[in-house]
């Protein structure tokens, strides 16, 4: 049984090199593509591509562009993605596991040794982790679960948006729970979310980073927690109530000052005091900036077509619609007998 890590990125340059040299320690082999999903994507370009180059003599590693076909979404391309990796591996065989690893997500030695003991011990179809999702710095987290381990049942399997494997496996396998996963998502910055979640139709989700996210003082919970239930509805650190996450007292999070990975302890991400403010003075904000507003005048353009639709097919427009129909045909036809008139007057 071999492990085969798949690995996506974009617009991650201060990650990419850390989950890269991760990978190299857990997979047999491990395929990279690094590329936008979307069009819009590419404005937010970075280093992350010119950082990974360097791998490419790994005979461990294969590093593929990723598909971005402009007529499907950003869900459609990641799976087409995900589906192309599978191919491109030399590998890959019936019984095998394929190991998701993400840019941001990180494993201690203790989780590492707990996954290995687990599949080399376990007959298993997926396997889902239990994770620490750090959302204020290196100091608070909320818990999570992902599925990041699936074994090949046969060479029929196939990701699906968004990017969900096919066949579905029957069995769920939930382990980590002493040693979970570091994941750090919400460091990452607004660059990829704002967008991800502009282009899924979730604007909401925006204005809850900016106002919410961005200001939030663990030390101040109460105040804030009020102020996102005045925006959200929900009176809770997070956004929504994604039925995933386990927020302590049922709405706010995690104080942790344990270590983190040892490549996170070793690397200058441990150096920065504040990503939210780090991640608004990267190069590329000010074109995520503009893509956004791009973005939000096209959603207004395109709300704009919906309602002038949701109009023309309602009862009364059509039958405003009949009237001025029947006056026009009039107004024609009138003219139409004046026309005449007038040129038999005129002979």
């Amino acid at each position: 049984m071999k492990l085969i890590g798949l690995l996506m990125a974009w617009a991650c340059e201060d990650w990419i090199e850390l989950a890269i040299e991760q990978g190299l320690e857990l997979v047999d082999e491990l395929i990279i593509a690094i590329g936008a999903f979307h069009p819009y994507f590419k404005k937010i370009e970075d280093r992350t591509y010119m950082k990974a180059k360097k791998y490419f003599n790994n005979k461990k590693i294969k590093i593929v562009e990723t598909l971005c076909n402009p007529k499907n979404n950003a869900d459609q391309n990641r799976a087409a993605t995900a589906n192309y990796i599978l191919k491109e591996s030399g590998l890959i065989e019936v019984g095998d596991v394929v190991w998701t690893l993400d840019a941001d997500e990180f494993y201690s030695k203790e989780a590492i040794r707990e996954i290995g003991e687990y599949i080399k011990n376990n007959d298993f179809e997926e396997i889902y982790v239990k994770d620490r999702m750090f959302c204020i710095n290196f100091n608070y987290y909320i818990d999570f679960e992902h599925a990041r381990l699936l074994k090949i049942k046969d060479y029929h399997t196939h990701f699906k948006p968004p990017q969900r494997i096919y066949p579905r496996p029957k069995e769920k396998v939930v382990i980590l729970e002493k040693n979970p996963m570091f994941h750090y998502s919400m460091l990452m910055g607004e660059q990829m979310k704002g967008i991800q979640w502009m282009l899924e139709g979730i604007s909401q989700a925006v204005i809850w980073y900016k106002k919410i996210y961005n200001n939030y003082d663990p030390e101040n919970e109460t105040l804030w927690l009020k102020k996102n239930q005045e925006l959200t509805g929900n009176y809770r650190f997070w956004r929504d109530d994604h039925k995933g996450i386990e927020e302590k007292n049922g709405h706010g999070f995690f104080r942790y000052d344990g270590k983190h990975p040892e490549i996170i302890e070793r690397s200058p991400l441990r150096n920065i005091s504040d990503f939210r403010e780090y991640m608004k003075n990267k190069p590329n904000y000010p074109a995520y900036l503009a893509a956004m507003r791009q973005l939000i005048n096209e959603k207004k353009r395109f709300d704009y077509k919906i309602l002038l639709l949701k109009i023309s097919e309602s009862e009364l427009w059509q039958r405003l619609f009949l009237r001025f129909k029947e006056r026009l045909i009039r107004i024609r036809l009138m003219k139409k007998i004046f026309g005449k008139l007038q040129k038999y007057m005129e002979n």
